[in-house]
């Protein structure tokens, strides 16, 4: 490379830092020394006399183009300053682009990135990056794109897809999506409103799952298909699970029982056992394939009373929440208390730090949790709900 390409090289990315920090309009002084600047490393070595020469008849040029103003001690170069007043022209000189125009050219591009109303998630991405252009701080536009894109793909999913369906549909390949799961979860963490703990939470809470979820239910039960073929639940001590995409096969679930119970854990459903209740594990976060089920048990059984066990930390309030206004049905917490906590305190788990903003903000959002969280924050407590021992309500696997 041509000295003086890379010396004013050098002195334009100083003057770009300076445009970054908002000291350029101050037009504070941009120099490199000559005993500090690696440009100048060679000004300073053993055989420096051999190479000063070539290197001091390049400065000259671009001083003489009134580029960079010189000091000098007799003959040697000790400081080579950029001269504000001929920016333009030492752009123009080393055919780059003006820090205005590519600016002007990035937010012409952020703008016309593709906006998801339902998605605030995107949005709040955008405005941080428009910010951050204005600052002269540019993030590579492949690389905005690319997020943009899938934060939207994210937050439309209603319906459960597979991991790497869902990878292959936005990205064309079936394992970039997780390989950058450690991004997508910084993304959602510092522009949405939850804060997950891993990549697995964010991938369940937005339907995104590695395997097909079952619905496992048990109780005094039929399930009747839509080709008029009949199951009876009850025969199954455990019960069944049916795949989430073959909910709309069935006909009507007719529930013989008195209650009916959402189970937060697997291990939880297959212990927990009451008289004259079907018990319903949905694994996870609430979507449309689950809300069809339960809508199909609603809608035939008048007569049920509707209850939702699980932890009693942010996720299980959250799936409760989520769960309560996704299916637009009477739930009612279970064992989801002040008294259950007091009751199995010896079980207790100390609350993050995620735990404890998340809480806050869901207190703000839904009132009716707010002394129980209360409690939860001051007692620096929750509780899983496998640590809960319900004695009369207990299968015995032995």
């Amino acid at each position: 490379m041509n000295f003086n390409v890379e010396l004013l090289n050098s002195l334009l990315k100083k003057y770009e830092n300076s445009l970054k920090n908002g000291t350029a309009s101050k037009r504070r002084k941009i120099a490199l020394n000559t005993d500090k600047s690696k440009v100048f490393a060679k000004y300073h070595c053993d055989n420096a006399f051999d190479i000063r020469p070539e290197i001091e008849e390049s400065v000259k040029e671009i001083e003489n183009l009134g580029f960079v103003f010189c000091k000098r001690n007799c003959a040697e170069l000790l400081e080579v300053e950029l001269n504000y007043d001929k920016i333009n022209e030492i752009y123009e000189y080393l055919g780059k682009e003006l820090p205005e125009i590519a600016l002007g050219k990035h937010l012409s591009f952020l703008q016309d990135l593709e906006r998801c109303e339902n998605c605030m998630i995107a949005q709040k991405y955008l405005e941080f990056n428009i910010d951050l252009a204005k600052k002269f701080s540019y993030i590579h536009e492949n690389e905005i794109e690319r997020n943009i894109n899938a934060i939207n793909e994210i937050c439309r999913e209603k319906d459960e897809i597979l991991l790497r369906n869902f990878s292959k549909k936005v990205f064309n390949d079936s394992k970039t999506f997780e390989k950058l799961g450690s991004v997508f979860l910084t993304l959602f963490n510092r522009f949405g409103e939850i804060i997950f703990e891993n990549f697995e939470d964010l991938c369940s809470y937005y339907n995104i799952v590695k395997t097909p979820t079952f619905i496992n239910l048990k109780g005094n039960v039929e399930v009747v298909f839509c080709n008029g073929s009949k199951i009876n639940i009850a025969d199954f001590q455990y019960g069944i699970g049916i795949c989430a995409k073959d909910i709309n096969k069935l006909d009507k679930i007719i529930v013989h029982d008195d209650e009916l119970f959402t189970i937060e854990n697997y291990t939880k459903y297959l212990s927990f056992n009451k008289t004259n209740a079907t018990i319903v594990y949905l694994a996870g976060y609430h979507n449309n394939d689950k809300n069809i089920f339960l809508q199909k048990i609603y809608a035939g059984n008048n007569h049920l009373k509707y209850f939702h066990y699980g932890d009693i930390d942010y996720g299980g309030i959250n799936i409760y929440n989520n769960l309560k206004a996704k299916s637009e049905m009477p739930f009612q917490m279970y064992n989801m208390d002040i008294e259950t906590m007091l009751t199995h305190k010896n079980y207790w788990s100390k609350l993050s730090n995620n735990d404890q903003i998340n809480l806050k903000r869901l207190k703000e959002k839904f009132v009716e949790h707010g002394v129980l969280i209360d409690f939860m924050l001051e007692n620096n407590c929750k509780l899983e709900q496998e640590a809960i021992y319900d004695m009369d309500n207990l299968i015995d696997f032995n």
